[in-house]
């Protein structure tokens, strides 16, 4: 999938993902997700890369968090509340318009599994990132319940003429897009036992739900959800090269 079909794609449904927040299911996907990333993320300039309405970045925006957002759909961007104040741009995530260590941090969620090229997008949030700085992403876990549903209902959305790539990994296949100078530190999983989100949209069972997940999350289960956040920290320096002679004089030929 190109970059100017995935911009069509988000273009098509801006109006109903802007609408997400209403949802009790993708409320508490983000509230998991923001109790993770302000556990993690240091105060500062944080980019939102792939901020889509700009739903996380809102929740973040304080004097804590100088949020800053990107995405690349104008549809999306248009589809903000009014209420929203984050300043955002339109751009691409493959090719960041920022300066080298422009930010302090940057949180990069739903959108890695849609990137046919994630390692790029990877490699320049690295870029952008100032030593020391942390990144927050996710992925979508082939080892989830949700990954199974996925593959027997397929992945289409009714708002879309087009079906939207995605790619579900392990825990091994996104270390091995993730570049040298990005360190993974924690990561941990969301959506364990919900088999449908809009289950926790009735009134009982979706307390139910809550619960149980607000719970397992807790657990070794986290290791299966459908969400997995991934804590990273941009390296402070080089790593020194193993081949060099310490015990060499420079003065000596």
């Amino acid at each position: 999938m190109k970059g100017d079909d995935i911009q069509t794609y988000y273009d098509q449904i801006a109006a109903d993902f802007a609408s997400r927040e209403s949802y009790r299911y993708h409320r508490f996907v983000n509230d998991v997700s923001e109790r993770f990333i302000r556990r993690n993320l240091s105060p500062g300039q944080v980019l939102d890369a792939g901020c889509g309405c700009g739903h996380m970045g809102e929740r973040l925006a304080s004097t804590r968090f100088r949020m800053f957002g990107l995405d690349l759909s104008l549809s999306m961007l248009r589809n903000r509340t009014s209420q929203y104040t984050m300043p955002a741009a339109a751009g691409s995530i493959g090719l960041l318009p920022f300066a080298d260590n422009a930010f302090d941090g940057l949180i990069c969620l739903r959108v890695l599994p849609h990137v046919p090229e994630r390692r790029t997008a990877l490699e320049e949030f690295a870029r952008v990132v100032r030593p020391g700085g942390h990144v927050i992403i996710d992925y979508y876990n082939i080892y989830s319940l949700r990954a199974l549903i996925s593959k027997i209902r397929g992945r289409r959305c009714s708002k879309s003429t087009q079906p939207l790539f995605t790619q579900f990994d392990s825990y091994r296949s996104i270390l091995a897009d993730i570049p040298d100078s990005l360190i993974p530190v924690e990561q941990s999983g969301i959506r364990i036992i919900t088999p449908v989100g809009r289950l926790m949209d009735c009134p009982a069972l979706g307390d139910l739900l809550i619960l149980l997940e607000s719970t397992l999350t807790k657990t070794a289960l986290h290791r299966v959800g459908g969400f997995m956040m991934l804590h990273l920290v941009r390296k402070s320096e080089p790593e020194r090269d193993p081949n060099l002679n310490l015990n060499r004089n420079p003065d000596q030929n």
